[in-house]
């Protein structure tokens, strides 16, 4: 009885609290823009009936996954063609509700794919080159030269820019350029619309599988049915998220949170995983590739490696004092993940001449300069609280609520988190809240934080297991409706820029 009242006094918590934010906005009490520096602009754009019908679709789709994910598998062992089957079918169903969610957004304004296109400034600069390796090679020459790049791409590393030459490519018939550069932006926008939200989609697959990883009990016998319900659970919450929705066409949203989920999942398994020796070394130097990678595109994603790196340094210092564990297996993993990390540096630094710090020290003197950060203990503790606040806002208050609660749980029970899955959980949080503190950015976040979604997702999921067992697929439908309810009066209300 009493489960079932917190399990109701949650929800209608969530219900009041997303009514609450829809109406400020609706309303245009002004909340949101009297605090000083909010990022956001007051903007007033309609809700066309196509947009919400692909916003309807997607719910659809997402309850078909959580029910379809549901059903029970007492003996999974046994008929694992079958298991296997469900989760594909599940799978399926997930990427469908985040390709209609994405799509869905993007014509509510009833432009067609306009919307997408006003965000591809980034090509710009990149539809100037041919060669990707020329422009990771000379890439400090070119920001301080050019001025498409001396914007946008002076503040990231050159993975970004090399990412879209490439793309560029691709779109105008690669190796040929064509000779007029407004032809290529054209081509390669009329592409990127369509293949990005395929990305963002596989974002959410990619979540999903880390969410179904990294919240496993821990057994010798994993159930299938839980990680598909988890798989599910993960996929649609972060599907249905206000800023997957509204930020469409950036890095950010259809790229880093499935790198980061990537990264976690193979930590989690060379850390808390079967298989051989070999293979949670394997797993392990997989986990700093991909660390790197998604460092090689965006420096607030440092955030996420460095959490990342001391939720397995935790775990291995828990495994070193485990009598249980051999000493030098923990030593095998340790050293190929901190090897792979070296090694790939050393290989950018001589065969594409990437010094990272140089980079990131001109990448953070123009973000401060950009954004005109003055480092004072009062502006640090007022931008820190307005950072985490719109990162709460954009990723869905039902969302914030759920992760936060979780990450308390978490941390009252410290046996989770010396556990390996509570360890990656608990340490990016750590250095997210470090970040809002040090990283001296005003405002913004709820683009350039969305891959912490890869880490808050899973929390949010484990409190919706703690409150409502029994009522999962109705108390997940209910919160994805919010999410998607949330980011339509979002996407309506405040944007980017004035129109």
């Amino acid at each position: 009885m009493r489960r079932s009242q917190n399990w109701i006094a949650a929800l209608g918590f969530m219900v009041a609290i997303s009514i609450v934010y829809c109406a400020n906005l609706q309303l245009g009490l002004g909340f949101w823009s009297s605090l000083p520096g909010w990022f956001w602009w007051r903007t007033e754009k309609p809700a066309e009936p196509q947009g919400l019908a692909l916003l309807a679709a997607g719910w659809i789709f997402a309850v078909s996954a959580l029910q379809l994910a549901q059903g029970r598998s007492t003996a999974h062992l046994a008929r694992p063609a079958r298991d296997r089957a469900r989760m594909v079918v599940v799978a399926v169903l997930v990427f469908g509700a985040a390709l209609l969610f994405s799509f869905g957004h993007v014509l509510l304004e009833g432009r067609g794919l306009d919307p997408s296109r006003r965000y591809l400034a980034y090509v710009q600069g990149a539809c100037l080159h041919s060669n990707p390796l020329a422009v990771i090679r000379y890439y400090e020459d070119i920001v301080r030269s050019e001025y498409w790049f001396g914007g946008f791409y002076r503040t990231k590393p050159p993975g970004l820019a090399a990412m879209y030459t490439i793309a560029c490519n691709i779109a105008c018939g690669f190796p040929g350029p064509l000779p007029d550069h407004e032809g290529r932006m054209a081509r390669t926008v009329d592409l990127l619309v369509w293949i990005w939200p395929l990305f963002s989609a596989a974002s959410a697959v990619l979540v999903g599988l880390f969410t179904a990883r990294i919240s496993r009990p821990r057994s010798s016998r994993p159930s299938a049915s839980r990680d598909r319900m988890d798989f599910a659970l993960g996929g649609v919450l972060f599907a249905s998220t206000p800023a997957v929705g509204i930020v469409v066409m950036n890095a950010d949203q259809f790229l880093y949170p499935g790198l980061v989920a990537s990264s976690g999942l193979a930590l989690v398994r060379a850390l808390d995983g079967g298989g051989t020796a070999r293979g949670r070394a394997g797993s392990a130097a997989l986990g700093a590739i991909w660390m790197w990678v998604f460092c090689f595109f965006h420096f607030s994603t440092l955030a996420a490696a460095a959490g990342l790196l001391g939720g397995a340094g935790l775990a291995l210092a828990v495994r070193m004092v485990d009598r249980s564990v051999p000493r030098r297996e923990t030593w095998r993993i340790a050293a190929s993940l901190a090897l792979t990390l070296c090694l790939v540096t050393v290989l950018a630094f001589v065969v594409l001449r990437y010094d990272p710090l140089m980079r990131y020290r001109d990448a953070m003197a123009a973000h401060i300069g950009w954004k005109g950060f003055t480092d004072t203990p009062r502006e640090r503790a007022y931008w820190a609280s307005i950072d985490l606040l719109e990162l709460s806002m954009t990723s869905g208050w039902p969302l914030a609520c759920l992760a936060t609660f979780g990450a308390f749980s978490l941390l009252s029970e410290p046996r989770r988190w010396l556990r390996p899955q509570g360890a990656l959980l608990l340490m990016p949080m750590v250095f997210l809240l470090a970040a809002a503190w040090v990283g001296k950015t005003k405002g913004e976040t709820g683009r350039i934080w969305i891959f912490s979604l890869a880490f808050t997702v899973p929390l949010a999921v484990e409190r919706l297991r703690a409150i409502a067992p029994r009522r999962l697929v109705l108390s997940a439908s209910t919160v994805v409706g919010l999410q998607v309810v949330a980011a339509i009066f979002l996407k309506r209300y405040q944007d980017f820029r004035p129109h």
